[in-house]
């Protein structure tokens, strides 16, 4: 039965309204019905938003008991449909939903035409959530990359996972299951007795030395980092939780693995729904956009959108407008396309010069999405650009003027 209530929101998926579910739709607070609805629709516009607002409930740790986590994890499709972004954002979901999902089951992404980024998140999907595949994978880059984009925090059984690493035998699984062992020592997720037993197994091999190449150098600065990080570690575990100013500053001066860990416990402790007004937590958020890993850069807007005021988590994904990285820049496009925020049109409108050809059409798309809102950009950048550049604009312009006249 629909109750009032219901209304709005069934009438803006009736007509497939991803600007107003995204403006309304609160991740943290959205029922899984309303996921599934989203995931299911027949518009692939709002099945990828279903898949992006599901990542961000899970991402800020807000789901619920083991029961609401299953139900979560049963709304996962199991067909590779949809863009590489969202074949990536639901890679990233079964990754971390692995555990709950009924049967372990994943889509068949081994056999199906995947751009080799989107093959190395599936494949690290799969590892981070049943280690023994690394018996059976083929060595080769695509292996290499998985492992060597995973965290020891995101590993449903991080001692196991370096465990096989340990035992494959190959100079660089073993190099990868050092930092994974000195990351998971400073998380407190590995016992410093299981970290020492293996930093002493391998220094008693010469995996990746004899030929003098760059594998066994960053072997043995890995093991020097990772007996450092034991003798760091003689102290006991704290027996307080960290406070709050811990995070923040574990955020700020932490490897990758600890920011990634502070920022999850600073999502996990906001109760909300009021946004989080500190200051000292936007500004670390700022920084942290600027990160030269892309994982960290990307964990720290999901932390933005959970913790912080619409407002400013807009102006963070508007920051992503100018990241490196062509994905991150492509997210940032959409999600401020969906939510229709001005003050992002004239760099959006900039974005049609941009170098990479997916990021050009991404921007094009949302220009035209967004229609005579952002003709004033494309005018003063017509009007401002080299006169080899000016027919991207005019023609934009053109385009909108004589659809949205038509």
């Amino acid at each position: 039965m629909t109750t009032p209530a219901d209304q709005p929101l069934d009438d803006a998926l009736r007509r497939a309204d991803v600007g107003w579910l995204s403006r309304r739709l609160d991740a943290r607070l959205c029922p899984p019905a309303v996921f599934g609805r989203l995931i299911r629709h027949e518009d692939p516009r709002l099945r990828y938003l279903g898949l992006v607002l599901l990542d961000e409930r899970v991402t800020s740790g807000r789901t619920g008991d083991a029961a609401e986590t299953a139900e979560l994890a049963r709304l996962l499709p199991m067909t590779l449909e949809g863009s590489p972004e969202a074949l990536l954002v639901l890679a990233r979901l079964h990754q971390r939903l692995g555990p709950y999902v009924p049967g372990s089951r994943r889509p068949s992404w081994r056999t199906a035409e995947l751009p080799v980024r989107v093959r190395i998140a599936w494949l690290r999907a799969e590892l981070t959530n049943e280690p023994t595949v690394i018996r059976q994978e083929p060595r080769g880059e695509l292996l290499y990359q998985a492992v060597r984009e995973a965290t020891v925090t995101c590993a449903h059984r991080p001692a196991q996972l370096v465990d096989e690493l340990v035992d494959s035998g190959d100079p660089v699984l073993r190099a990868e299951a050092l930092r994974l062992a000195r990351e998971g020592l400073h998380a407190g997720l590995l016992a410093p007795a299981l970290v020492r037993g293996h930093v002493i197994r391998l220094l008693g091999t010469g995996d990746g030395d004899g030929d003098g190449g760059s594998v066994g150098a960053d072997r043995g600065g890995v093991v020097a980092a990772a007996l450092a990080a034991l003798r760091e570690r003689t102290p006991p575990e704290p027996t307080r939780p960290p406070s709050r100013q811990d995070l923040l500053t574990l955020a700020r001066t932490g490897d990758p693995a600890r920011i990634h860990q502070a920022l999850t416990r600073l999502t996990e402790a906001h109760t909300g729904p009021a946004a989080d007004r500190d200051p000292d937590l936007r500004d670390l958020i700022d920084v942290l956009l600027h990160h030269p890993k892309p994982g960290i850069r990307l964990h720290a807007h999901r932390a933005s959108r959970a913790l912080l005021d619409r407002g400013t988590y807009l102006h963070h994904t508007s920051i992503l407008l100018a990241d490196p990285q062509p994905d991150l820049v492509r997210t940032a496009i959409r999600t401020l396309t969906h939510t229709v925020w001005p003050p992002a049109i004239p760099a959006m409108t900039a974005l049609v010069e941009h170098p990479h050809p997916t990021v050009r059409t991404t921007a094009t798309e949302a220009l035209i999405t967004l229609g005579t809102r952002a003709v004033p950009a494309l005018t003063h950048a017509a009007s401002h650009t080299r006169p080899d550049k000016r027919p991207l604009y005019e023609h934009l312009l053109h385009h909108i003027t004589t659809t949205d006249s038509a």
